[in-house]
């Protein structure tokens, strides 16, 4: 399944709520883990990436590529955001101390990145530069 989502809050609500519907998930767990990363990557797209138009041609793609493939196993994922290069990995690495707390003493941020980290496996990071993307790959 694929899915376009523009860059506004209220369109990545829909799409959180509909997701149930649409992807088909029997493993609740595995839905909700899911649902948990998704949300966690859309708000940080939202939130913290802007999109920079220099680089792009078509500012009506500022648009969150989804792809979702199902197995009875696993869920791989494969998450494109039209934005300035952000690579999560490193930013983990520059800021694992703050990421050793405990939940309830974090202060704003971390705490996503750290449920991401926690939940989806295989995770792989790349940049396109020609397209302008921050690509993001992953299993659940």
């Amino acid at each position: 399944m694929q899915f376009r989502i523009p860059k506004d809050k209220n369109e990545i609500v829909h799409f959180l709520d509909s997701l149930e519907h649409s992807c088909f998930i029997s493993d609740e767990t595995r839905f909700y883990k899911l649902r948990l990363v998704l949300e966690e990557l859309l708000t940080n797209s939202l939130n913290h990436i802007c999109l920079d138009s220099r680089f792009r041609e078509n500012d009506t793609e500022d648009k969150i590529e989804i792809d979702i493939e199902n197995s009875n196993l696993r869920t791989h994922v494969i998450y494109r955001d039209p934005a300035h290069k952000f690579d999560m990995f490193k930013h983990y690495e520059s800021n694992r101390q703050y990421l050793t707390k405990k939940a309830e003493n974090f202060e704003e941020g971390g705490l996503g990145l750290m449920l991401i980290l926690q939940f989806a496996s295989e995770l792989k990071y790349f940049y396109d530069e020609v397209c302008c993307q921050n690509i993001i790959e992953f299993q659940i």
